[in-house]
């Protein structure tokens, strides 16, 4: 008799369970494969620091969520963002917040740099310059 298992009075075979849940972590575990950006993709995407200038970042704090993606494993200090219009949520140094993470909306133009920073307890974003290479003839 093969092995059973019961299940609200249905008996279902535990091979069948099995690889189910065989397919299940193969599934799971190949969609962070199939997600990740191309080359190409971060070129064209915004990119978006937490900065906190010269204090040591305190744990707890960072970038929290991008629209509807809320980050779970800990606060990232760099993401990368498709360009338009994003809502940031964010957890500043030193503050406490009861109702969940503000939110800061910004609209990111692909192949930009962009930084995150708090002041005063509120957050802004600001656009990074990049350092322009000194003349041809100055090098």
């Amino acid at each position: 008799m093969p092995n059973l298992v019961a299940t609200a009075g249905v008996f279902v075979p535990v091979r069948s369970i099995v690889y189910v849940l065989m397919l299940c972590l193969f599934l799971g575990g190949c969609s962070g494969v199939l997600h990740k950006p191309s080359p190409e993709a971060k070129e064209l995407a915004a990119t978006l620091s937490y900065v906190t200038g010269d204090r040591p970042v305190e744990p707890g704090s960072g970038i929290v969520s991008v629209g509807n993606y809320y980050f779970s494993n800990g606060y990232p200090r760099l993401v990368h963002l498709a360009p338009g219009k994003r809502e940031i949520g964010f957890y500043c140094d030193g503050q406490i917040y009861v109702d969940g993470p503000p939110t800061i909306t910004h609209d990111f133009a692909g192949g930009q740099r962009y930084e995150l920073y708090c002041e005063k307890g509120r957050a802004h974003i600001r656009q990074v310059q990049s350092a322009s290479l000194p003349p041809e003839g100055a090098r």
